[in-house]
């Protein structure tokens, strides 16, 4: 199936914890590598990332789509006590590291507007409880920034059952901070609890690091790149017609990648219907993703295409 998108791909998953708190009992980093991701040696550049977070220092780390983001941060937050706080600019994207994550069998929920105003108090005092299963929050930064999150912080943190914040997708606090996202620019904030920063981003150029290290008020971070060449991705680019582009796109999916599953992006939400009607009169299944469709729409177009 093919998604036709305005944004990131979406991934949904129930929040609430399961049963059982994931407490590894191993202070060696490779073996809860392969107990709980099932690898049996780290990609190149991770463990440098993850022996920095380790020991507590601020990080900044540059690392690409599908290079193992999600052990970098989650390895070393599961092996130090507490609750780790994630920092995402988007609700899918939340909910598919939250996904990612429950399938290693660790506990994680997410706090946004995909939520009622019940749900979302009922995170915050699961949160709270001195038997908290959760390992990872998911919010966005203009939550975490409330008066309510703040407060459920404070708890926390005075009960020294806080490790860490991620800041996921950090190059935004440089993109978006200051008109689209200014909640971005009030992040520094968090530095009151007196814990280590990871921030992780896709890219960054030396302006966009040194925009995060000020903002997340970080005195000295460590920075580390790792590899970006995928060796399992080719780019070719094709003459766009001046006239019936859409139909250009739909006949080369239909003859490149007939019966493959792909996602189609799109400048405009409005694109993303047409594309969608315009692939499925030619027989693809397909659905359409963008940011201005109601939550529960999204959600279900999201699960078909995952499906």
């Amino acid at each position: 199936m093919l998604s036709i998108t305005h944004g990131n791909t979406p991934v949904t998953e129930q929040n609430c914890a399961f049963p059982g708190e994931y407490l590894t009992g191993s202070t060696n980093p490779q073996e809860v590598l392969q107990s709980v991701f099932g690898h049996t040696e780290f990609r190149t550049g991770q463990w440098n990332a993850i022996s920095k977070i380790l020991n507590g220092e601020d990080v900044i780390v540059v690392i690409p789509t599908g290079g193992g983001k999600t052990v970098v941060y989650a390895l070393p937050c599961i092996m130090k006590p507490g609750l780790a706080v994630v920092i995402s600019p988007l609700m899918m994207l939340m909910c598919d590291q939250v996904a990612r994550l429950r399938g290693y069998g660790i506990n994680t929920c997410y706090y946004n507007t995909l939520l009622s105003d019940c749900e979302r108090q009922n995170i915050l005092r699961n949160l709270k409880q001195p038997n908290c299963q959760y390992q990872f929050v998911f919010v966005s930064p203009e939550a975490v920034i409330t008066d309510s999150f703040q407060s459920c912080l404070d708890t926390l943190s005075r009960e020294k059952r806080l490790n860490m914040f991620v800041v996921d997708e950090a190059h935004c606090v440089d993109t978006w901070g200051k008109d689209f996202r200014p909640a971005y620019q009030q992040l520094g904030i968090l530095r009151k609890y007196g814990l280590p920063f990871v921030a992780l981003t896709g890219m960054a150029t030396k302006q966009t690091m040194q925009t995060i290290s000020v903002v997340l008020q970080m005195a000295n971070p460590e920075v580390l790149r790792l590899p970006c060449r995928r060796n399992n991705l080719c780019f070719t680019l094709v003459s766009k017609q001046e006239t019936k582009a859409k139909d250009q796109v739909a006949r080369i999916v239909c003859s490149d990648f007939d019966g493959l599953c792909g996602i189609v992006y799109c400048a405009r939400q409005a694109d993303t219907i047409e594309m969608a009607f315009e692939l499925k009169e030619k027989g693809v299944l397909v659905t359409y993703y963008h940011a201005g469709m109601e939550g529960g729409e999204r959600i279900r177009n999201a699960s078909s295409w995952l499906e």
